[in-house]
């Protein structure tokens, strides 16, 4: 085995402590996500909802199963509201 490469354990717990590592960086953010006081949308880079905040429902009565995949465009007052802050 070459010096500079890793037995395939070593790499296999790596990947598995990456693994580890990312659930609770995503267990975390979801956590501060729906903590967050005002009403807050996460959203693909095509502006899809992707998730959303209790604070969203409570303010706008959508659930986050209804809104899910949809564009932020229902959010907004007027067509040419969504528009402009899409520029």
């Amino acid at each position: 085995m070459d010096d500079k490469q890793s037995p395939p354990n070593e790499e296999r717990e790596q990947k598995n402590i990456n693994i580890e590592n990312d659930k609770q960086v995503s267990a975390l953010f979801e956590c501060i996500f729906k903590a967050i006081p005002e009403a807050t949308v996460y959203t693909d880079t095509n502006r899809r909802i992707v998730m959303t905040n209790p604070a969203l429902t409570r303010i706008f009565g959508y659930s986050e199963e209804e809104i899910a995949g949809k564009h932020t465009e229902i959010l907004y007052a007027s067509k040419e509201s969504y528009e402009e802050q899409g520029q």
